[in-house]
């Protein structure tokens, strides 16, 4: 029966950092779209790591939120493989086995309040940049956001049930 419970383990270790990764490269869809009288201008979209800039003008906020979205997010792929590690027996260490436990719930928490917290920023920055009177300027891609954060909601599920003693 452990074994059976180990195995189930190493599967929501294994699907966690799938969904870090698809985390990860959901980055690079468009998060910013452009609007011109009311015309949705699809060639001229903004992706995730477009966002992520400190120029003058840039969405300064949205690019710190990303960019610690992408460190916890990478943090959560290595923490999840490190624990699948520890599923397989190879990582026996108590210390080393809570320390990874710990590092991967942090980094899905962290990570999926990072995800919300980017909704608020880009439509922030858009509503800035957007002008009703002509029906012109940036609209946030909610499409991108909500799914960044659900795979993000996700992974805390994934990881506080992988986490659990046996």
């Amino acid at each position: 029966m452990a074994e059976k419970k180990s195995v189930f383990k190493t599967i929501l270790d294994a699907v966690t950092v799938l969904l870090a990764v698809l985390l990860v490269a959901f980055v690079a869809l468009p998060y910013i779209g452009y609007k011109l009288a009311g015309e949705s201008v699809g060639d001229m979209n903004v992706s995730g790591f477009d966002c992520i800039s400190f120029d003058e003008g840039a969405p300064v906020g949205t690019a710190v939120v990303l960019i610690l979205l992408l460190i916890f997010a990478s943090l959560l792929i290595i923490s999840g493989l490190a624990k699948i590690l520890v599923d397989f027996g190879v990582i026996k260490s108590e210390k080393a086995v809570k320390a990874v436990k710990v590092v991967m719930i942090l980094s899905a928490v962290l990570s999926a309040i990072l995800a919300i917290a980017s909704i608020f920023t880009v439509a922030i920055y858009c509503g800035d940049h957007y002008s009703s009177e002509f029906n012109t300027g940036l609209v946030p891609m909610y499409a991108t956001l909500v799914i960044n954060a659900i795979i993000a909601i996700v992974t805390i599920a994934t990881t506080a049930i992988s986490a659990k003693k046996q």
